[in-house]
Parts: C-alpha cells; structure tokens; sequence
C-alpha cells in the first residue's frame, strides 16, 4: 500500500491560522496581521536493498530493506523488482512490496535486485544488491561392484571404482564386513582404498558394506554379497533302514536322509540289485526320493541307491526289503536276570522283543512271584519299560507277552534277586597320643565300627617318622598294635578297616614321641586361705633365702626348711654328688628321703625333705645340693637361719 502525504493549500492555511490567532487574542494588533510560517520542502527518501549475499542454487533468498531511511521520517513504501538473473531462471519475487520479500535462487549465476523507495510524495533512487548463487553439493553414490562367488581360501578382491559423484568431487571410501560366517576373523587390508581385500577363510556368506564421501555429505550405505563355498565334494546316499514287510504290499522306499555336504541339490537314481525268483518287481519312479514298488513274491528284494549333485555320484547305498507271505507271531524278549541292592527301582526293558512283520508290539507283563510280604507293584506293565521298588530281600519273577494286534508271543521271564547292599565300614584310629621316647603305647582301634555289623579286619600304615626312626608297629593287623617310638618328634598312623567286600575310608591318628625329663615339684603347705599344694620348679634349681624363728616350749629337735618331689619320666635318673654344708655342723643339715647314688625309675616319684637340727644360731648359712647323672642338671638351696 502507497501512503500519500496530505497537501494543505495557502488559502485553507491561511484561514486555519487566523482562527488560531483570534483564539489566542491577537486579533487587536495595531499594527497589522502576522505573516504566515514558511512551507517546508519534502525530502526524497533513501533505498537500502542490503549487502551482497552468497547462497546455494535452489535456496531461498531474503531480501532485507529494512536499512532504508526518510530524512523527514515519513513512512516508506517499497517495490523491489528482479532486474537480472541467470538465462535459465528468472525468478518472482514473493511480496514484492515488502521491507523483507524473498525469491528462489533456482539456478546458479548472479541475480541483480533493485529496491526503490517512497514517502508518499516522492521516491528513492534505485539501490541494487547481487545474490550470488552457486550450484549445491550433491551426495556421491557408493557402489560396491557385484555380489561375489569364491572358494574357502581365496583372498577377495573388492571394487568401489564405479561410485561417483554428481560435483566432480574427490571420494573417500570406508569398506566395513558387517556379517561373515560363525568363527571367521576376516579383516580388511586397507578399508580406506577403492580396492580392499581380505582372505574368504571359511565357507559362508560375507556381506560388506561400502559407504563413500566428498568430504561434506556421505552416501548411502550399499552392500555386496560373498559367498565362500569349498570343494566340491561327493554326496552321501541314505537308501534307509531295511524293511519287513508282507508279500503283495507296496513298499515305499526312503531316500531324504541323502545329503551333499556343498548343499547341492541331488537326484535321486534307484535300481534293483537282486529280487527273489520270479519277481517281476519294478519302480514307479526311479528317480524320486521316496519310489514305491509291489513286493510281488516272498523274498528278499536288494534295492541300491545313488545320488549326485550334477558332478559327482555318490557311493551306492543299499536297502534289504524281506517280504514274508503270512504274519508270524511275535518274540518277546524281557531281558537279562538281575541282581540288585533291596530297595532300587528296578527298570525292565522289552525293547529287544521283535516281530518278523515289523509290526508294532503292545507289552503285558505281570508278576509270577515275589518275596513274601512284598508289596511290589508293576508301574506301567503295557510299556516296554516298566519299573518297580525290590521292596524286600528275595527273588522276584516276571513274565512278559507281546503282541503284534493279531498274535501273541510265547511268555519269557526275568528274575530279579534283591538283596541288601553292603555298606562300607567306618575307620577310627582312636585319639592322637604324646608319651616319652622308650615309652610303649598301643593304638586303638576300638572306635571303628561297620554298619551291617560285619567283621572287621584291620589295616594299620605308618605313613610318617622323624628322620632317623626305625621304630614300627609291633603288628599292623592287630585292632590295638603296640608301639615304641625311638626318635623325639610326631609319628602318623592310618587306619584302615574292612568287612571282606569293601574297604573304608582311612582314619589317621598322630602319635607325639618327647625326650624323658626329671621333674622337680615344692611342696606348700595349706594356710588359712589356700589349700596345701605341689608347684613345679625348674631343674636346674637354684634357690637362697633366709629364715628366722623362735619356738616357745618343746620343740621337736628337727627343723625341716623344705620338701621336694621327683619325678621320672620316660626313663630312670640317678642322683649324684648329694651334699648338706657345712658337714658337722650344730644344725647337721641334711636330706631326708635322698640320698647319693639313688636310682629314680621310670614313673617313680621320691619326695624328699630338707632338714636341721634345731639349735640356737643367728644367720648360720647352710646349703643342699645334688646333681643328676644323666642329664647334669643341679639342684642347690641356700638358707640363712636365725633359730631362737
């Protein structure tokens, strides 16, 4: 739409103006009227069709004269017009009397707008813009060159050569295999080159995928089969199982087990290779899978089978066809006699029963007999492989009859014995055990035990010594062998024990040899608060101490200061060099119960005193000391007395 400035005329403005003049009181002047204001002149505007602009061919162009301007700040009307454009397009300028029109840049080249403006009175100069438009890139086409058909181990040859792109522009290539077969590690050599290869290792089908690029759009993604294919190799023929069948039937043969390990398709090719005398026997159709001939005369017909794959035949297979001429009964067959543990489900089997005519069987077993008081029962008794609980010890007997629908066959029986099973027995080789070297033991048996209360016998093993022990039992096959051991340190049994079917798990016990000792223990007598008791003490025993005392009345004429205990283990010990000091002294000290050259023996214990004579001294020392032979350990007590 035009805006028009509205023009207002000298007279209509003159008289307008005297009416606002006598409004405001000017109308008594004296001296004459005012002159009227001047007219002001209109500017013409100015077009700003905008900057330059550089687009693709087939864009849409904005055009933007929003840059336009009036000095008098009239409202502007603008008309844009297409003043050049390439030969092949010229395009329409879409609201062409807008501050923002807009074109299609359909084909490449320059495109010359001009834009003019206008205040409603007077128009602009023309101002141009050039939309520069160049042609649009266009995604390249990947093709991956045809689908391929190679043998296991070929290396494959890929070929993209044939991609192209509409601009002319450079391609790159990015080969992927996106699928191949179960165990395949085939890689690509280059993925990036025109011609990529990789080695077809193993039978089956390789898709890759090809996609290329100009460097700003990708194609689309296209894919090329290759199938890895072995050797040709001879196929199998399966003519099927023999049959039995009754003479005068159409026997149908079976063929579909044949096989071509390359998955070639087979033809099927039949012949009789014998026929009993007289048979005029022959095929419908040789050549299918499954053909069918009459069994004419009782017999037996030889069939061959062979197959091939276009190439190769196979190995001829042949089928036995035995065509009796009347229905023979039945053979049942319940299988071997058993022996079984009392209480196993005990399971039957009639499957080697058979029928000369092939016929389908049906099964009847029952049973004859069992132990008294069982009450075994048959599941399933019509099958062919009933079951039942040997519920008690004793012979079961079973009968079976089969039948092929017409006959039945002669009853066939099974026993079955059931007896308890016997179980293992338990080994205990007793508690493990420490004594002294020279010391005896005996290994105990006595825990062992055998569920069915077997008689036992047993197996004893010294499965370790210390180093330099020859010591062994004194009979490995006694419940409770003795034993001496010889050399300080651990010495481990096994105990093995059997009821004369079966053996048990060993059992082991550890037997702890120390070197002999002599102990020495003090006697405490009870006080108010303790009872009396023996405290062990160190041999070698050194000990000093004073004692002060005074006795009131009567006094016995013996002090004891101490008493000792001694104890042998593991062997005897001789007490030597035994000496009470001073000698001749008023105390007259002494031991009681001990003397020189006395022989401890093995488990023998000797309490011994040491005594004085009470008389009245102050701090007379006295001392006890003994040395034992065997080992030289010493014993020495020192008293220093104050008697009173």
């Amino acid at each position: 739409m035009i805006y028009h400035k509205p023009t207002i005329t000298h007279g209509i403005f003159f008289v307008i103006l005297s009416i606002i003049l006598s409004a405001c009181g000017g109308g008594g002047s004296s001296g004459g009227g005012t002159p009227p204001p001047p007219v002001i002149d209109n500017t013409a505007p100015t077009a700003n069709a905008g900057t330059t602009q550089h687009v693709k061919s087939g864009d849409t162009v904005t055009l933007d004269g929003s840059a336009s301007q009036d000095a008098d700040g009239d409202t502007l009307t603008y008309q844009w017009r297409m003043v050049s454009a390439p030969s092949i397009s010229w395009p329409t300028i879409e609201n062409d009397t807008t501050v923002r029109p807009s074109f299609v840049a359909h084909a490449a080249g320059v495109y010359v707008v001009e834009l003019v403006v206008s205040d409603g009175e007077l128009e602009s100069a023309a101002d141009t813009i050039s939309v520069h438009a160049e042609l649009a890139n266009s995604a390249p086409v990947a093709r991956a060159g045809e689908d391929q058909f190679v043998k296991v181990g070929t290396t494959v040859t890929l070929d993209g050569s044939s991609s192209r792109d509409a601009d002319g522009d450079l391609l790159v290539y990015h080969w992927e295999i996106i699928e191949q077969p179960s165990g395949s590690l085939a890689a690509l050599s280059n993925a990036a080159t025109v011609r990529p290869t990789f080695l077809a290792e193993a039978e089956g089908v390789y898709i890759i995928r090809l996609v290329v690029s100009d460097g700003e759009l990708d194609s689309a993604p296209v894919t090329i089969m290759v199938l890895a294919e072995v050797d040709n190799v001879r196929p199998t023929a399966v003519a099927g199982a023999d049959q039995n069948v009754i003479a005068g039937d159409t026997v149908l043969l079976d063929g579909s087990a044949s096989h071509d390990p390359n998955g070639d398709l087979i033809t099927y090719r039949w012949r009789f290779v014998s026929v009993p005398a007289g048979s005029a026997a022959a095929f419908f159709d040789d050549a299918a899978v499954a053909p069918t001939f009459v069994a004419d005369q009782e017999g037996t017909y030889v069939i061959e089978l062979i197959v091939s794959d276009g190439e190769l035949d196979s190995e001829g297979d042949r089928v036995t066809v035995s065509a009796t001429r009347a229905n023979a009964a039945p053979v049942a067959d319940a299988g071997s006699d058993m022996n079984v543990a009392t209480g196993t489900l005990v399971m039957l089997d009639g499957t080697l029963s058979s029928d000369a005519n092939g016929d389908a069987l049906l099964f009847a077993w029952r049973f004859v007999s069992r132990p008294d008081g069982s009450a075994a029962v048959l599941a399933d008794s019509t099958t062919a492989w009933p079951a039942f609980t040997a519920d008690l010890d004793g012979t079961y007997v079973l009968e079976l009859v089969v039948n092929d629908g017409l006959l039945d066959s002669q009853p066939t029986r099974i026993t079955v014995t059931a007896e308890t099973a016997n179980s293992a027995p338990v080994a205990d080789a007793g508690h493990s055990q420490t004594l002294y070297l020279g010391d005896t033991t005996q290994l105990d048996s006595s825990g062992s035990y055998d569920p069915d209360m077997d008689l036992l016998t047993y197996a004893w093993t010294l499965q370790s010594r210390p180093a330099g022990s020859v010591a062994a039992l004194d009979d490995d096959q006694a419940a409770s062998p003795g034993f001496t051991p010889d050399v300080a340190g651990d010495y481990v049994f096994s105990l093995a024990v059997s009821d004369g079917e079966r053996s048990s798990d060993p059992a082991s016990v550890v037997v702890t040899a120390i070197q002999p000792v002599l102990t020495l223990e003090r006697y405490t007598p009870a006080s108010p608060f303790d009872p009396a008791e023996w405290w062990p003490v160190n041999l070698p025993h050194a000990a000093s101490s004073s004692l002060s005392k005074t006795v009131t009345g009567s006094h016995s004429g013996t002090e004891r200061l101490a008493e000792y205990r001694l104890t042998a283990h593991g062997q005897d010990f001789t007490i030597a060099t035994l000496q009470a000091a001073p000698a001749g002294d008023s105390l007259a000290p002494r031991f009681a119960g001990l003397a020189s050259g006395q022989v401890i023996e093995a488990g023998e214990s000797v309490t011994f005193g040491l005594d004085v004579t009470y008389v009245t001294v102050t701090n007379r020392q006295v001392s006890f000391t003994f040395t034992v032979a065997e080992t030289g350990a010493t014993f020495q007590s020192t008293y220093t007395l104050t008697l009173r």
